[in-house]
C-alpha cells in the first residue's frame, strides 16, 4: 500500500507547490494510471513515493515504510527509471551483477526473455 497523507512540495525557487495537501491511499493488488499534462507533477509525485525528493509538509509510506528513509526493505520493491539518467561504463552482465542483489526477486530470465 502506498499512502500520501497531507503531503506539500514545492521545488526551490518556484513560486507554487507542486502539491499542497495532497493526500491518497494506493491499495496492493491494484492497477493505478498516472495521467495529466506536462508539468502537473506525476514524476514528482513518483519521486516523492521513492524517497528521491522529500515534502515539506506531510506522510509518505510505501507498505508502512516512511519513504524519507528509503530503506532496503521498501526499496528492494520499487523500480523507477528516471525521464534523464546516465548509466556506468559498464557492461549490462556487470550491471546485473551489481544491482541484482537489492532486487531480491529479480530475475535474469526475465531480463533475457
Amino acid at each position: 500500500m502506498i499512502e500520501l497523507k497531507n503531503v506539500t512540495f514545492g521545488y526551490p525557487g518556484s513560486t507554487r507547490d507542486v502539491y499542497e495537501d495532497f493526500s491518497i491511499s494506493l491499495l496492493k493488488n491494484k492497477i493505478y494510471g498516472l495521467l495529466g499534462k506536462n508539468g502537473m507533477g506525476k514524476s514528482t509525485l513518483l519521486y516523492l513515493i521513492c524517497g528521491l525528493l522529500r515534502a515539506s509538509s506531510g506522510k509518505i509510506a510505501v507498505d508502512g515504510y516512511d519513504a524519507q528513509l528509503r530503506r532496503p526493505e521498501m526499496l528492494r520493491e520499487i523500480m523507477i527509471v528516471p525521464e534523464e539518467f546516465e548509466l556506468p561504463k559498464v557492461t549490462l552482465d556487470e550491471y546485473v551483477m551489481i544491482n541484482a542483489p537489492f532486487y531480491p526477486r529479480f530475475s535474469k530470465d526475465v531480463l533475457v526473455n
